[in-house]
């Protein structure tokens, strides 16, 4: 396997992966290891997104301004209870969380080769939207919740760092917890993707002040009831 990717297109360093995989394993609370093997193992996944915004209007719009999705969700300010930025500021106070903490924590990979300003704002773009996609995925930040995102996420947009994360992520689950459909879950979350519109491509600055249904509804997002009934399960201990 270490050595089919070695061969593969673009600077991908699976040893340092499988370094962080296994400082990972040993300590689940280490998130910026996940940094480290996206970043090893991401080769011309960014460049492919970028290559895809450009093939239409609006993306190449988006490319051409480069706006920040991190100063729009740090300064919210919505009247409107029912927005997609209301949903957004209410899901990081209950979580405790922030854009700029997965920023400060993405820095520990200090290998970033992006080859153009585009690929630069576009891998900085998909690591700053990621909490922004559980709300309008309705997926929690629960464990099986994170695992369904990283399901849904890598069916839009492949990175090979993201599907080793969720394959060591699901055979632990499955360990873990034995009784619980995670397979059905995560089958769930990559069949809504492909029914979904592109999100990394969406001009998420323009629909912070949308009404957060409407904005599902625009993307093709439903809701995620596999996952739900199971999620609830678990909170009511029926799974032993």
């Amino acid at each position: 396997m270490i050595s089919a990717l070695i061969a593969s297109e673009d600077k991908i360093r699976p040893y340092v992966a499988w370094k962080s995989v296994k400082r990972l394993i040993s300590d689940p609370t280490r998130t910026e290891e996940v940094f480290i093997i996206i970043d090893a193992l991401k080769g011309n996944s960014v460049k492919r997104a970028v290559d895809r915004l450009s093939k239409g209007e609006e993306g190449r719009a988006l490319l051409l301004e480069k706006p920040s999705i991190v100063n729009e969700l740090s300064n919210l300010e919505f009247s409107s209870g029912n927005s997609l930025g209301s949903f957004y500021r209410e899901f990081i106070h209950s979580e405790s969380i922030s854009a700029k903490e997965l920023i400060n924590e993405s820095k520990v990979s200090t290998y970033i080769p992006y080859k153009t300003l585009d690929e630069r704002w576009m891998g900085e773009r998909l690591r700053d939207i990621h909490d922004l996609f559980h709300v309008v995925t309705r997926y929690g930040r629960d464990e099986l919740g994170e695992l369904c995102l990283l399901a849904y996420t890598n069916t839009l947009h492949f990175n090979r760092g993201i599907a080793l994360i969720l394959f060591m992520g699901r055979r632990q689950y499955r360990r873990d917890h034995p009784h619980i459909p995670i397979d059905a879950c995560l089958g769930e979350a990559r069949i809504l993707a492909k029914n979904s519109a592109w999100l990394p491509g969406v001009w998420w600055e323009k629909k912070l002040h949308l009404p957060i249904d409407n904005v599902r509804e625009s993307l093709g997002l439903a809701d995620p009831s596999i996952y739900f009934k199971t999620r609830s399960k678990i909170e009511q201990g029926l799974y032993g």
